[in-house]
């Protein structure tokens, strides 16, 4: 725990968007990079320097290997969702204007310094390939550097590769999330204060708190990203850290005793609103927003039935009344944390 004291936010960091408009000879692409990420990956502010570092990390390549020509870059700054962005359009077309076919597109803005970073990439209109008049849909993820990679084969778009990367992507996003962690298993600990601790009902509480807090978070992450609630970010990030407070007290004294699935069920809507930071779907058609939701969630769930997996041989240990001493201290550990946290996140706030 003491190695957690630095700097630590659960879910904060926004994604980014990328459009493609697939033509005869080329690509057309939009993107939408979040600034605070953008500053995480560099200090650039000259328009015309920024248009060279997106040239830089942004190329298409043809299934030959050969590279697109870079066009004119366009940029620009506004809000989406409510926090800033840079908003760039770029041309990409074949060097002998010959047509286009599947190609590769190589992406790693922000993702070459923050790898944590996802890109979320969608094929706006591809009319020279198929119905002119068909949607736009997700294409892929980017969510893994070195190989900020992803190919548009311009068929129809894979379920099961769009399954694969929510699923990473969620499996990553909680497993990074040191509070989220924290959180949960400062929950299971108070799951031990049961009045008869044999192993079976350890169990039974910790099964019963999993479950409890995926209804919950998996309810608020549908209703975010889909854009249907937009929570303030920072005071999510606020109401998590202290969630974790109130656990951690719990965990030493009951608050609500005999509480622990209610607590599951109310703070895991609050955590979901944090995780759909990462997971913004709006624009994503209905069929591929519900794969993403399905895949995303599933990795939050291996990731956290695994925490409890491991966590349970202490869980057990603990559950008698003789270690009573050293489950406060743990949870007292919890709440030091908490409290830091909390604290970070409220001046963050109150400075803008």
């Amino acid at each position: 725990m003491l190695l957690l004291l630095g700097h630590a936010l659960a879910h904060p960091a926004l994604s980014s968007a990328v459009s493609l408009e697939v033509r005869q000879d080329g690509v057309h692409l939009d993107m939408q990079v979040p600034l605070d990420q953008l500053l995480m990956a560099t200090e650039i502010d000259d328009e015309a320097a920024l248009a060279a570092y997106l040239e830089a990390h942004v190329h298409i390549e043809d299934v030959g290997g050969a590279e697109l020509e870079h066009g004119p870059t366009e940029i620009q700054w506004g809000e989406v969702d409510g926090a800033e962005h840079l908003l760039a359009s770029m041309e990409l077309h074949t060097p002998d204007g010959s047509a286009l076919g599947p190609f590769v597109l190589v992406d790693d803005v922000v993702v070459h310094r923050v790898v944590s970073h996802r890109i979320y990439v969608t094929v706006a209109r591809d009319p020279w390939n198929g119905d002119p008049e068909e949607g736009p849909h997700l294409a892929g993820i980017i969510a893994r550097y070195p190989s900020a990679r992803l190919t548009i084969d311009r068929g129809a778009p894979s379920w099961w590769g769009v399954l694969a990367s929510a699923f990473r992507s969620g499996a990553a996003h909680v497993a990074g999330g040191a509070d989220h962690l924290l959180f949960l298993l400062t929950l299971l600990l108070a799951t031990t204060h049961d009045r008869d601790p044999k192993p079976r009902n350890v169990v039974r509480g910790s099964a019963l708190v999993i479950s409890c807090f995926t209804v919950g978070h998996s309810s608020t992450l549908a209703l975010a990203a889909l854009g249907w609630v937009r929570p303030p970010a920072a005071w999510i990030e606020v109401a998590v850290a202290a969630s974790i407070v109130l656990a951690a007290v719990h965990a030493i004294r009951p608050l609500w005793p005999r509480a622990e699935l209610p607590l599951a069920a109310v703070f895991g809507l609050v955590h979901g609103l944090a995780f759909a930071e990462a997971l913004s779907l709006a624009g994503v058609e209905v069929s591929a927003a519900l794969l993403i939701l399905v895949g995303f969630n599933i990795g939050v769930e291996v990731v956290q039935l695994g925490l409890a997996v491991v966590a349970l041989p202490g869980l057990l240990l603990l559950a008698s009344p003789r270690l009573a001493v050293a489950r406060s201290a743990l949870a007292a550990g919890a709440l030091v944390l908490a409290m830091l946290w909390t604290l970070e996140r409220l001046t963050a706030l109150w400075a803008g």
